[in-house]
């Protein structure tokens, strides 16, 4: 396989597939059926969860709602914590950082506890600019943090150029913007100053371990994927819930 360097010189082949894979390739929608729900017992103490992003959040991919990743990551989450979980989901397909922000910043954050935070494929099929998509990501954070959210969780940018959707050279070049975009919300996230009962943290995905489990597009998740998907996200955000510090503010503590 070429390096990268040889891909950035075959620029016109890798527009050329961008356009023909827009126009040509299968056009999956946004999963259908209610952005909110919840999982677990209703008597249980309440903890409120907010998935918000782009494609995956909104379960391009599958077809109901129901059994995307944020209904599944609720069942994965009440399981683990014992807590029921109010789910809500914010987002679109094809959504960038600065679409979410926007977002963010007109309608407010919605009330949550705990949010995750899936954006950055579309910054890197964009070629979002790892300077703009940085500015981009504070926004974000800050907004979430601001708006009392105990834990926020960004999911790192998957690697494109492992999508059997997603031919050479094109793959290698969005591969690369991916990397880059992850690396840096790595390291912004890793630089953040917190309040003591605030936690914020990188959920690199299992790019490995979901590539079995695609729609017919050969980019997005199947649901079959979704729900490989979550249950590996809910181990590492309830351990992550699990060692913050206790508090008299979260509608899981306080609510029955």
């Amino acid at each position: 396989m070429f390096a990268t360097g040889a891909a950035l010189g075959l620029l016109p082949v890798a527009v050329a597939q961008f356009a023909w894979l827009r126009n040509a390739s299968p056009r999956l929608r946004a999963a259908r059926g209610p952005r909110h729900g919840y999982s677990g017992d209703v008597e249980a103490r309440r903890l409120r969860l907010l998935v918000l992003g782009d494609d995956p959040a909104v379960g391009v991919g599958c077809t109901a709602m129901e059994r995307s990743l944020a209904p599944r990551l609720a069942f994965g989450l009440a399981a683990r914590l014992r807590l029921g979980i109010a789910w809500t989901v914010t987002g679109g397909a094809g959504w960038t950082v600065q679409r979410l922000d926007d977002q963010l910043r007109r309608d407010g954050v919605p009330p949550c506890d705990l949010a995750v935070v899936l954006i950055g494929a579309d910054d890197a099929a964009g070629l979002t600019s790892v300077a703009n998509w940085r500015r981009g990501i504070q926004r974000v954070r800050d907004r979430l943090l601001g708006s009392g959210v105990r834990l926020v969780a960004f999911v790192g940018v998957p690697a494109l150029d492992r999508l059997p959707g997603l031919a050479w050279p094109l793959g290698t070049l969005l591969g690369r913007r991916a990397r880059q975009l992850d690396r840096s919300l790595r390291e912004l996230l890793e630089r953040t100053a917190l309040d003591p009962v605030q936690s914020l943290v990188h959920l690199p995905v299992p790019n490995e371990a979901l590539l079995g489990f695609l729609a017919r597009d050969g980019i997005h998740l199947s649901s079959a994927g979704y729900a490989r998907w979550a249950a590996h996200m809910a181990d590492e955000v309830a351990r992550e819930w699990q060692v913050l510090p206790m508090t008299g503010h979260s509608s899981a503590e306080a609510e029955r």
